[in-house]
């Protein structure tokens, strides 16, 4: 218990740290044409002691092609499958008192990132983001129906860095690492999600596809 305040408070002072002197500066900003950013995001976590496979995507909006932010949609789509017994009234539906479950994680977070460098082709950035979403597990009743248990919601806090390679201008290679707490847990599931994360992945500018193809056209917020 001990350890994990402890963690939770470097967490929180790092990303002070590290975004604390970037975001003095945003008030400054000019908020009129910011570029769109959508992103299909796809890395490689642990649950417990089993890899997790977390798919999703994230919008939001880049200002002085530094700052940015937005939320996005994640699902655990790992196959971690657990024999869960069921109670009485459950089971009453069910092939049996215990049954194969999934495990299942569905968070929706948002999140800042600031570009630390930027010079073509290079591009790296640091990140913080918070997440509120649940976990639960399903299973399949004796009738095919499709029933969930344990559930309850979650916050989480993850900090991360980022690295790109841009390959060529609509098309790159990017890498990232770093760890995502829970600040709240589900206390009907004793898997842990506290972990490290990490990703190596193919990139696909959708902004600079959009702006190729029209030039002419500027996302712009209005005053």
């Amino acid at each position: 218990m001990r350890f994990r305040k402890f963690l939770i408070l470097f967490l929180i002072l790092f990303s002070e740290s590290a975004f604390g002197g970037p975001t003095d500066s945003i008030p400054s900003l000019s908020w009129k044409r910011p570029r769109f950013l959508f992103q299909i995001d796809r890395y490689l976590s642990f649950v417990s002691k089993s890899g997790a496979d977390i798919f999703g995507f994230r919008t939001g909006l880049e200002f002085q092609k530094k700052y940015r932010f937005g939320m996005g949609l994640y699902d655990l789509k790992s196959d971690i499958i657990v024999m869960l017994p069921l109670n009485e009234e459950d089971a009453a539906n069910a092939p049996n008192d215990t049954v194969k479950a999934k495990l299942n994680m569905t968070i929706i977070p948002f999140f800042f990132e600031y570009v630390f460098y930027d010079k073509d082709p290079w591009q790296c950035s640091a990140s913080v983001s918070m997440g509120f979403g649940e976990t639960y597990f399903n299973y399949f009743d004796k009738n095919g129906k499709n029933k969930r248990l344990s559930d309850a919601p979650i916050l989480d806090y993850e900090v991360g860095i980022n690295g790109q390679y841009k390959i060529l201008k609509w098309f790159g290679v990017g890498a990232g690492l770093g760890y995502r707490l829970m600040l709240i847990d589900n206390p009907k599931n004793d898997y842990n999600f506290n972990a490290p994360f990490y990703n190596v992945k193919l990139k696909l500018f959708v902004g600079e596809i959009f702006r190729s193809i029209f030039p002419n056209k500027k996302l712009q917020l209005k005053n």
